[in-house]
């Protein structure tokens, strides 16, 4: 059974990583995470970095994509 769920989480990141860019886009990435976040247990917290935020951390790669997308 291990085994399956690890292949089925590849194949669900392989989908996501294909997708375009203008539709992956940061809130299109939050609604995903939030819905495999959703009803486990060992996640606690779920914190979105967004915008000046994330230049001030020294996250500017992450800022340039997002604002690309």
């Amino acid at each position: 059974m291990e085994k399956m769920a690890a292949a089925r989480a590849k194949e669900y990141t392989r989908d996501i990583a294909n997708l375009r860019g203008t539709e992956a886009d940061p809130d299109f990435m939050e609604k995903k995470i939030r819905e495999l976040a959703e009803g486990r247990e060992n996640v606690k917290e779920l914190r979105v970095i967004r915008g000046q935020e994330l230049k001030d951390l020294g996250m500017n790669l992450f800022y340039e994509v997002g604002k690309g997308a």
